[in-house]
């Protein structure tokens, strides 16, 4: 889903649910809550969506059109290592990590949202495994370093509510490279 496809009306139960699901969890993702959030009714709920599972399903497409890390996902990639590190690193730490957890935590209760999370993973560990190919890294040592960048994205998620901003992403920073300059 196209953040630029969806139609305003439609991208406010979106908007909201994503509000929703950070704030307060999927337990609280009910077409009642949402209604009432957005002053609709529950009719407009189902204008805009089939059921509950299609709302699911639109709402996880709609956040993965939301931000920057989707647009360097779908194209080539730089193909210095430095640069798409940097770059990917930027983008990934401008996703609000509240969501991310929500959803990473989430998949482990709902096949729907388990199927998403997988597609996703298994999506950006490829893109991630290619850039390093194109980096001039062997296929074995390109998964390696893929995973274990994506590995602690993941890790880092988790502590992001520590750090101001600026102290984040001077640890970001850090931690995709090292002292010396070169990329791990």
């Amino acid at each position: 889903m196209d953040e630029k496809k969806v139609p305003r009306a439609k991208a406010v139960w979106l908007d909201q649910g994503l509000k929703i699901l950070e704030q307060e969890g999927p337990s609280a993702l009910s077409i009642d809550n949402l209604a009432t959030a957005i002053g609709k009714t529950k009719g407009s709920f189902y204008f805009h969506f089939k059921n509950r599972d299609g709302f699911i399903m639109d709402l996880l497409d709609y956040f993965m059109s939301l931000y920057p890390i989707t647009l360097l996902e779908r194209s080539n990639g730089p193909e210095d290592t430095r640069t798409y590190v940097n770059t990917l690193r930027e983008q990934a730490f401008n996703v609000p990590s509240g969501l991310e957890i929500a959803i990473r935590a989430w998949s482990q209760h709902n096949e729907l949202v388990k199927s998403f999370q997988d597609r996703m993973d298994r999506n950006r560990l490829a893109f991630s495994h290619q850039n390093y190919i194109n980096a001039g890294y062997d296929e074995d040592l390109a998964r390696i370093k893929s995973y274990r960048a994506y590995a602690i994205y993941i890790g880092l998620q988790q502590l992001r509510s520590l750090h101001t901003p600026e102290q984040f992403k001077a640890i970001s920073e850090a931690v995709f490279l090292p002292i010396g300059g070169d990329i791990d």
